[in-house]
């Protein structure tokens, strides 16, 4: 595999989640260390690109329209080195990168974990309080969907409230539960 450009979103995956890093050259690569990193977990450090990987290999994530270029990137991540305030929700490694290129903290694992939470709640009201469970996606109410119920997640939603609506309900939310306690559980553990 070739080396990635200076200044390159480097994605390592790990189990239940991916780790982030920006990639310096010279086979160093700026992140927020994770907690097994033992005193210095949580903190901006950086690393050689094996000691990221973690013999989990590596990908380039590209950013098609970048706020600020390779040299700026890499000089906003040096101003943040030495920082130790991570935070899983809502400053870990993906946050830390994107607002490094782009400019600001967004995490798609982070909307990921949310959306399967609202899932999950979706399923337990059906199974629970069917009467309140949202309606089935239609195409005049499309229009009127917030952004809170979107429609592909209205879709699932519907799909797990017709299936917890069968006598195999409670195996079905216990699955749903256990499934969504395990991510959360890797997601944090790492």
């Amino acid at each position: 595999m070739p080396l990635p450009q200076s200044g390159d979103h480097l994605v390592s995956p790990r189990i239940g989640y991916q780790h982030h890093g920006l990639f310096l050259g010279d086979h160093q690569v700026i992140h927020y260390r994770g907690v097994s990193a033992g005193e210095r977990s949580g903190q901006v450090a950086i690393t050689s690109l094996a000691e990221f990987c973690q013999r989990q290999g590596y990908h380039v994530q590209h950013h098609g329209m970048r706020a600020y270029n390779r040299e700026e990137s890499i000089d906003r991540a040096y101003s943040r080195l030495g920082e130790a305030h991570y935070s899983t929700l809502l400053n870990n490694c993906e946050h830390f990168v994107r607002w490094c290129i782009d400019g600001f903290h967004y995490s798609k694992q982070i909307n990921q974990l949310i959306a399967t939470g609202w899932v999950a709640h979706q399923a337990i009201r059906a199974v629970t309080h069917p009467s309140t469970a949202s309606p089935p996606l239609t195409l005049s109410g499309l229009a009127t969907r917030t952004v809170l119920n979107p429609p592909a997640t209205t879709a699932v939603a519907a799909a797990a409230s017709s299936l917890l609506s069968t006598t195999a309900a409670p195996i079905t939310l216990s699955l749903v539960a256990t499934y969504g306690l395990y991510r959360a559980w890797r997601w944090f553990r790492d």
